[in-house]
């Protein structure tokens, strides 16, 4: 049995993962890591070209794009 999940657990989930295209029950989701630079953003094109059922979520690191002010890993 998990715990339940608090606002802050969601606030993390927020800052590090972005979804460009949410899908409440997807049958796979395909996690892309940018490179050395670069941002999440760069994979939210992706998303358009995905059928509708394959949620794609990127990775916000610190110190990228709206997390600058947070120190780089």
């Amino acid at each position: 049995m998990t715990a339940p999940a608090t606002t802050s657990t969601f606030g993390a989930s927020a800052r590090w993962l972005r979804r460009p295209r949410p899908c409440h029950e997807p049958s796979a989701r395909l996690v892309c890591l940018p490179h050395g630079g670069g941002t999440a953003s760069a994979y939210a094109p992706w998303a358009a070209r995905l059928p509708a059922r394959i949620e794609l979520i990127a990775v916000q690191y610190p110190g990228r794009q709206d997390r600058l002010a947070e120190p780089c890993m």
